[in-house]
């Protein structure tokens, strides 16, 4: 029994153990630029509100204060941060000028 515990927890720990060499991934320059695109007609913002705001509240607002005509995708990036991606570029341009 006791062979079959020290056999388990020297296996485990060998397969839990960092390696000692640095791994390097090489990231085609193709896939680099498709993630960044997807930033591309983004806007990030925050509300100085001082308070937590409820997300669904603030982005159901923001979509009706800017008039955004066509569908954009909005998510949560942190207290009182969201991020705004527009699939009408109009939309964020007309937004960016005022």
């Amino acid at each position: 029994m006791d062979n079959q515990i020290h056999d388990l927890t020297t296996s485990i720990t060998t397969s839990l153990s960092i390696p000692n060499q640095t791994m390097r991934i090489q990231i085609p320059v193709s896939m680099l630029r498709e993630n960044g695109s997807q930033w591309n007609h983004t806007l990030i913002f925050t509300l100085f509100d001082g308070g937590h705001l409820n997300p669904n509240h603030v982005m159901r607002t923001i979509k009706i204060k800017w008039k955004i005509t066509e569908v954009c995708d909005m998510v949560r990036a942190g207290h009182n941060r969201f991020i705004c991606r527009f699939s009408n570029v109009n939309d964020q341009e007309r937004i960016d000028d005022n």
